[in-house]
């Protein structure tokens, strides 16, 4: 069971001060949540990334991987848009998800790239990339405290 009202706890008194970014690192039952800021306050977090490493890296199958995936694409929904599997790699246990549809503003698309390793680690990062060409560089985005916590819940799942 995640400890969400462990992590809100913490997630409100963190309130680091001057430029970025900062970390925090909170335990969990079976690993660790890493979060990285460009800057944090009582309700919320400008994220440069969020992480959750597991306890033990457990060989699993091209089907337990893609089972996670999916359901992890259904569960996840605090974020601006819903994911969809883009890729799954059996040889190397990775998922990869993404924004299923992203969002454009000024000739540019924001998407969130979550990828799942093995049976229990999830790095979830944004992304802005220029639609003319492939060029696409990780940008900050907000999430609230509570979303925060949405958000690692439903990955730990």
């Amino acid at each position: 069971m995640i400890p969400v009202d462990s992590i809100f706890e913490k997630l409100s008194a963190w309130q680091p001060y001057g430029p970025g970014p900062h970390s925090l690192q909170i335990p969990l039952p079976h690993g660790t949540l890493d979060l990285t800021a460009h800057r944090a306050d009582e309700l919320s977090c400008q994220l440069n990334g969020l992480r959750i490493t597991g306890g033990t890296m457990e060989p699993c199958t091209a089907t337990q991987l893609t089972e996670r995936a999916v359901k992890t694409a259904e569960r996840v929904t605090s974020l601006l848009e819903p994911l969809r599997v883009y890729e799954v790699d059996a040889s190397k246990s990775t998922a990869l998800l993404r924004s299923s549809t992203p969002t454009e503003r000024a000739g540019e698309l924001f998407y969130y790239e979550l990828t799942l390793t093995g049976l229990h680690s999830a790095d979830l990062k944004r992304f802005k990339a220029n639609k003319s060409n492939a060029d696409r560089a990780p940008v900050p985005f907000v999430l609230t405290h509570e979303a925060v916590t949405k958000v690692v819940e439903d990955l730990a799942g």
